[in-house]
């Protein structure tokens, strides 16, 4: 048995997530939606959309943070890090980290939680080992100075003791198998990293799943609600995730093969995919090309995006070449290439993309596809009859934006 394209492989909710501070106060902390929120009256450092994520996300991760104060340690601990010249961790990894801890450490049914897999196996996080590597440099080197300064602080100390086995566990796994949670509805948003990215959840459901650069799975997100859909015909022990993609911004699936495989490296992870072997699809120009009219499209600056048209063309026929038809990147692209062509009332030329648009949307957002679909066949229909009017009508309701 096996996965048709298309096809979702499994749906699933993080066991730990942790929402970047640029959202704070935009979206929940729990869910990561955008619109009103509140803060949590006690420390004052994270925000919840209604009373139920509140609740779930209190016992027993954020009710440890609020009793250690941890928001404050956070600060301090980095500041301290800083200074004595330690490398650099992103207070969210840190974060993430010790909402992991304080799981295994406080609810003793996650580390024997049976999750079921899509290939009729099960998982359970106590049976994970991964290897130690004990080489100067390595993980468990660097992280056993930083555990010594972290348990210094008393609160910690009090709650997972001094042993820093558990601290070290951890890192291994939030470090090899952490997925960054992005944006990847159908919007008009910014290209940037900056832009897409929300947080970072782990996923204990995804650890069985290969890495490749090129991969024949993707992920799209509702909040932190994890999609898996196959890109291509698959059988279930050979399906392949990128651990390393940020979804939604072109910018993961175009880094040079030497930077790409050096982040590989720092997560721990091995790729022998042909990408990595040989790379050759991508020169500066083409990237600096194609970067430039997707920033300049998704921004809205469109007097300018005419000049940058057939550059991004180009790149999407070149991204498909080597990643396959369908990828939730490309879709994305695609959505702002129709925006583009139907604003500068090229309708010949959206109605292709268009076409191309509804076969991608099947495969890559089946969640958004019903609608959206239905919103681009009317669009369609006016393109092919010329009517303006009703082409803007329908295009400010699909797009969310007013031409």
């Amino acid at each position: 048995m096996g996965f048709k394209t298309g096809e979702t492989i499994l749906c699933t909710q993080p066991l730990v997530q942790v929402l970047y501070s640029n959202w704070k106060g935009k979206r929940c902390d729990y869910c990561f939606k955008a619109g009103p929120v509140r803060k949590c009256m006690k420390c004052q450092f994270v925000f919840y959309c209604n009373v139920e994520c509140q609740r779930n996300d209190w016992n027993p991760c954020h009710k440890i943070e609020c009793r250690c104060k941890f928001h404050e340690i956070l600060n301090d601990f980095v500041d301290c890090m800083e200074t004595r010249g330690c490398p650099k961790w992103k207070t969210a990894q840190i974060q993430l980290i010790f909402r992991y801890m304080t799981k295994i450490k406080l609810d003793a049914k996650v580390g024997t939680k049976e999750y079921n897999l899509p290939y009729g196996k099960r998982l359970k996080l106590s049976d994970v080992k991964l290897k130690r590597d004990l080489s100067k440099g390595s993980l468990i080197l660097r992280t056993a100075s930083i555990w010594s300064r972290l348990a210094a602080f008393p609160n910690i100390r009090n709650i997972f003791g001094s042993s820093g086995s558990l601290f070290y566990n951890a890192v291994s796994i939030i470090d090899r198998f952490q997925i960054r949670i992005t944006d990847t509805s159908l919007s008009i948003y910014e290209l940037s990293a900056e832009e897409t990215l929300l947080g970072e959840g782990f996923y204990p459901e995804l650890m069985t799943f290969e890495h490749s650069c090129l991969p024949n799975a993707a992920f799209t997100f509702d909040g932190t609600v994890v999609s898996l859909q196959a890109l291509s015909d698959v059988e279930c022990d050979e399906v392949r995730i990128n651990y390393t993609d940020v979804v939604g911004s072109p910018q993961g699936m175009l880094l040079p093969t030497k930077v790409r495989c050096e982040n590989l490296i720092l997560r721990g992870i091995e790729c022998n995919c042909k990408l990595c072997e040989n790379d050759t699809i991508w020169k500066d120009k083409d990237y600096v090309n194609l970067m430039r009219g997707l920033t300049i499209l998704s921004k809205g600056e469109l007097e300018f995006a005419e000049s940058h048209v057939s550059a991004i063309s180009h790149g999407i026929d070149k991204i498909q070449s080597k990643f396959g038809k369908f990828h939730p990147t490309i879709t994305l692209m695609l959505y702002r290439m129709a925006y583009y062509q139907i604003v500068k009332q090229k309708w010949t030329e959206a109605v292709i993309t268009i076409d191309k648009l509804i076969d991608a949307i099947a495969i890559t957002h089946p969640n958004e596809t019903k609608e959206c679909v239905a919103q681009l066949s009317v669009l369609k229909e006016a393109l092919l009859e010329a009517d303006k009017k009703t082409i803007e009508l329908n295009a400010i309701d699909l797009f969310k934006k007013r031409f």
